[in-house]
Order: structure tokens, then sequence, then C-alpha cells
């Protein structure tokens, strides 16, 4: 019986993944108009970014846009700073589509996408569709997964693991906080967390404390992740990651709090009404909004600070991130970044073989070996990620 309702939140998760890959494909257009503009307007940057921030429809992928464009050349540090602090955006479509669990058929997306594909809407592009396929197999799963919460109540029964997944004091929350982040580090799906405790919730076996802290687990892994990646930039640039990702994971941490004590002060979910699953869902939903909210305003102010106090690096200093950076960002993103570095790197090779018609002598050995370096890493980043 665990097998079935496993399988139904594991459909939910590929429609879920499926849904945000073909948005993604749909909103970059948008994206790019947005990513070519140069105004450096201080509400003109602010609008910008937030607008790009939410298009991403991923807050990882906001964060590792901003620093390799910043690596890159592509945009300054101010900017690329800003888009970090704001990458908490991201998940807004995320909340929007968990939103849409359980109060729509499914079914209903997957035959108006497939009718409009085959059938009257041909020229519109075949993400769009994609997405809306995605969509329905997400709240097809959604219901599976109703349909076998009381089988799984009865299979849980009153074992211990029913208990410790009810049991919503500060231990068990805490624990369950670990082991999502822990897991996180390992499972490369973004927000797979929400998706796990809706359909948990919906079940009625996890507590509303602990599902929350499941997903600030995974916030928190994502936030901490950067102190990782933040190996393979140079060493100002590191500095500054290493300052936001412990920002980005106090935020996390004090938006957990934040949300239980809202969750206290308003009174949600401790009345007799919270047997009624939409409402159990919507009062997550919100509870997780507070969390993403609180972890944006810690990090804007650090952010403001980190940007006006950096100096850049040397020049004489040449350390691009590694190819596999690509690997989270969204196709249209990766092509657009890829076509401003071949661009950069032609414009390399101009010079190097323009210096080498002059006599040695004359060509500065420091920037012989800058020229030299940073070609032979743009074309390794410009491979194809493994």
């Amino acid at each position: 019986m665990i097998l079935m309702f496993l399988g139904s939140l594991t459909l939910s998760l590929y429609g879920w993944q499926q849904a945000f890959r073909g948005a993604r494909k749909v909103l970059y257009p948008a994206q790019k108009t947005f990513l070519e503009q140069k105004s450096s307007l201080l509400i003109a940057l602010l609008a910008r970014n937030k607008i790009l921030s939410m298009l991403s429809l991923s807050a990882l992928e906001n964060s590792h846009t901003a620093i390799l464009m910043w690596n890159l050349g592509l945009k300054s540090r101010r900017e690329s700073v800003l888009r970090f602090c704001l990458s908490p955006l991201g998940n807004i479509g995320f909340l929007l589509v968990a939103s849409l669990y359980l109060s729509f058929n499914g079914y209903l997306f997957l035959g108006f996408a497939f009718f409009g594909f085959f059938a009257i809407f041909k020229r519109v592009q075949p993400a769009f569709w994609t997405s809306l396929i995605g969509l329905g197999i997400f709240l097809v799963g959604a219901e599976l997964s109703l349909r076998q919460s009381t089988l799984l109540l009865n299979l849980l029964g009153t074992s211990e693991v029913a208990f410790f997944l009810a049991d919503g004091r500060f231990l068990s929350v805490f624990l369950l906080l670990i082991a999502s982040l822990t897991f996180s580090f390992i499972l490369r799906l973004e927000m797979w967390s929400l998706v796990l405790c809706l359909g948990l919730l919906v079940a009625n076996v996890i507590s509303l404390n602990g599902a929350l802290g499941v997903v600030t687990g995974e916030i928190l892994a994502s936030a901490l992740a950067w102190i990782w990646h933040s190996r393979a930039l140079p060493t100002t640039q590191r500095s500054v990651v290493l300052r936001l990702s412990v920002s980005s994971a106090v935020g996390a941490l004090l938006g957990f709090w934040v949300a239980g004590q809202t969750r206290i002060y308003f009174d949600l979910g401790f009345g007799v009404n919270f047997a009624n699953y939409q409402e159990r869902l919507l009062i997550f939903i919100l509870l997780i909004s507070v969390v993403v909210f609180v972890q944006m305003l810690v990090l804007m102010p650090v952010g403001h600070f980190v940007a006006k106090d950096l100096n850049e690096p040397n020049l004489e200093t040449v350390k691009y991130i590694p190819a596999s950076w690509r690997l989270d960002l969204s196709p249209g993103v990766d092509r657009w970044t890829a076509g401003r570095v071949q661009q950069r790197l032609s414009e390399i090779r101009y010079h190097i073989q323009g210096l080498q018609s002059l006599p040695s002598g004359k060509i500065p050995q420091a920037l012989q070996s800058r020229l030299l370096t940073e070609e032979k890493q743009l074309s390794e980043f410009l491979q194809t990620p493994g």
C-alpha cells in the first residue's frame, strides 16, 4: 500500500518538474528582454531583477545565474549581488502551483493540453503544452495521493513512525529538518520537499510544524550548498558568496521561527476545522511564504553592504567557474550566457593573434599569460557540461 502512495507522490513530482521545465521555456523571451537591458539606475535595476527573479521560476537558478554572470563579467557585482538577494522570489511560482493542489481536476488539464496540441492551437509553442501536461500530471498524482491516504493511515496505525511524523514538538521537527537538509544535498530536485509535504498533509500523516521543518530544511540546504560551490570562485567573489550564503541560511532559520510565531499569533491550524485538508494546505503554503519572505528580508541589507564595500578582484587573477554550473540554468538562459561568452572568447583570440605579430620582448608577460589563461578557461566553460 505504501508503494502505491509513494508512486502517486512520484507521479506528482514528475509532473511538477515537467510543468516548470516547460514554463521556463515559455517565459524565456521575456527573460531575454530584461537580461539585455543595461540601465544602471537603482529603481530600474531593482525592478529588472525582481522581474527576472520571478520569471526564472527557480530560486536555485536565480542564485547560480547571479554569481555565474558576475564571474564571467556579463553583469556588474552590484547587479549580481542584488539578483542573489532577490533569488527567493523564484519560489513564488512553486507556491502558486502548490496552491492548485487538489483544487482542479488534473484530467481536465491533460485533456485540454492534448486537444489543443493536436487540434486547434498548433501555433502555440510546444513548451506551453508540455507545461500544461506536466501540471495535469501533478494534479492527477495529487488526486491519487488523496485516494491512498486512508490506506496509508491504516498501514501506519499507532506505530512509532506515525507518532514521530504527527508530533509537532521541537525535537521531532528539528530531526525532520536535519533529515531534509541532508537528503537535499543528495537529491537535485528543487522543491521536492514541498510536493512530498503536500501529499503527507493531505493524508494527515505529518504535523504542520513537521512539514514546515521539512521544506525549511531544503531551503537551508540550498543556502549552505554555496559554501561548497564557492570553491570554484576567485578569492574576492568567494568571500562575498560565503557571506551571502550564511546570511541566506540565517534568514531561512529566522523565517522558520517567524512562521511558527505567526501560526501561534493568528491561531492557524489549532481549531477543529483543521481536519479539512484544503485549510491545512492553505495554511501550509502561507507559512512557507513567510519563510521565503523573511529570508529575502535578511539578505537585502547584507547584500547592500557587501556590494558597497566590495573591491573588484586583481586584474591578473583569472578564475572562471566550470562548465558544470550550466546544469543549473534553464536552456534559454544557458544559450544566452553561452552566446555572450563565445563573443568574449572571439575578442580574446583576436587580441592574442594581434599580440603574436609583435616582437616577444614588447609583450608584457602578465598580459600574455592572462589572455591565454582566460582563453583556456572560457573554452572549457563552453564545452557541454557532463
